[in-house]
């Protein structure tokens, strides 16, 4: 069984304040690399989380999980 969890609001490392400071306009490949951080804390809290519980879960970005 699959399930697909989604990232906390508010836990990307970085708002458009910082981003805003580093460059007027950021490429998109770069800013998705670093808005995605916080998909990647959440999916292996969650995995953690699961397995506490007893049961198997992997983390997995949403490529890696067929998600496109």
């Amino acid at each position: 069984m699959a399930h697909v969890g989604q990232k906390y609001g508010s836990s990307s490392p970085a708002g458009p304040a910082m981003i805003g400071r580093v460059a007027r306009r950021p490429p998109e490949r770069e800013l998705d690399m670093l808005l995605s951080s916080g998909e990647r804390v959440s999916g292996a809290l969650l995995a953690m989380a699961i397995h506490e519980l007893g049961a198997p879960a992997v983390a997995r970005a949403a490529a890696a999980g067929g998600v496109e």
